[in-house]
């Protein structure tokens, strides 16, 4: 409050229960300071500009009435229920706020603030959120239940380790084990073990190169940890069942094509050469340099009826690749740009 108040102008005078009778002085060359008297008959020394706006209104006793008060309003929600709480007994208030006992539908019994029973900020004792907890957790586990993925058929939730959710399933040779839901159904457990016995067994090529390329081709469209799932399994990429759960079958199909040192491609043979799907229609063994001019992001220009990549195109008409795409990007149309001759007596800027 500015020193240009005259304390004269406020003796006598009653704000609250508070009456001004006196002057108290100046603390810290800042805020004036008035005796008072509150209808209690108690003499303080206050801050002149809280007592003012109201931000003082008694020596305390105030704060007392109000805790008789909170105390009348508190005890008539006794036995009243909120959610899953029944007020039960009255403990006290705490910076104007009662504090009340109450039992959860559980069984549980702890104390509570008044008002977040009452706008429902408080629903439980915590029950509630665990028992959502484990509804949501639970949920897309049951959703599975007597799915089969691979030789597996799911039957029963055991329970969690480590965050992760562990399942019984029984196998189709009749063996029950319980695995993780998360190996089950990306495909890493295909069986109790027995197809790997089976593949050992039936065919002994286990060692072969191409069951390398095999495992390669499954673990690139349905395992999410490898590193070129994002760019098979992740875009929708699939093996067809043929060759996913027989290795035999794609041992027969590839071995009088493969030759060491090509890739398996999905993508030239494709309707518009971006293969969807892993199967005999479609695959081939290719090049590396075939290879990646099969890849989905090279650009295909249609020029008498055939469609080729940049490089292709590039050998064919005897015109650098480099060139060509700076013609296209530059509003060439595609004959043009792949028919004029190159004017070898300038720089590469000119095309």
């Amino acid at each position: 409050m500015s020193n240009k108040f005259k304390i004269e102008d406020f003796l006598g005078k009653k704000f609250n229960k508070l009456t001004i009778v006196g002057d108290a002085g100046i603390r810290g060359n800042y805020f004036r300071q008035v005796k008072t008297t509150c209808e209690c008959g108690v003499s303080k020394n206050l801050r002149l500009s809280s007592v003012l706006h109201g931000e003082i209104k008694s020596c305390g006793c105030a704060q007392y009435s109000n805790q008789s008060t909170h105390k009348e309003y508190a005890i008539s929600y006794i036995n009243k229920k909120f959610n899953k709480l029944t007020i039960i007994e009255y403990v006290g208030s705490v910076k104007n706020k009662s504090i009340v006992k109450a039992i959860c539908d559980c069984g549980n019994i702890k104390e509570y603030y008044l008002v977040k029973l009452k706008n429902s900020t408080t629903k439980s004792c915590g029950c509630l959120k665990s028992q959502m907890t484990k509804e949501r957790v639970m949920s897309p586990i049951y959703d599975i239940i007597n799915k089969k993925f691979n030789r597996l058929t799911v039957i029963g939730y055991i329970g969690s380790k480590n965050k992760q959710s562990i399942v019984s399933a029984i196998c189709e040779c009749g063996v029950t084990k319980d695995y993780l839901l998360t190996s089950i159904r990306n495909g890493n457990t295909k069986s109790c073990g027995c197809l790997n016995v089976e593949n050992k067994t039936t065919h002994g090529l286990c060692k072969h190169p191409l069951h390398h390329v095999w495992n390669d081709m499954l673990d690139r469209c349905y395992n999410k940890n490898c590193k070129q799932y994002k760019n098979y399994g992740g875009r929708g990429v699939l093996v067809c069942s043929q060759w996913r759960y027989d290795f035999k079958s794609f041992y027969d199909w590839a071995i009088d094509k493969w030759i060491k040192g090509l890739q398996l491609d999905k993508d030239k043979l494709a309707p518009g050469r971006v293969g969807e799907l892993y199967c005999p229609e479609y695959c081939s063994f290719v090049t590396n340099k075939i290879n990646m001019r099969n890849k989905r992001d090279n650009k295909i220009l249609n020029y008498n009826g055939e469609s080729l990549c940049v490089s292709e195109w590039s050998e064919r008409v005897n015109i650098p690749h480099g060139i060509i795409r700076g013609r296209i990007q530059s509003g060439w149309t595609i004959e043009k740009a792949l028919t004029k001759p190159v004017d070898k007596r300038y720089s590469r800027a000119c095309l």
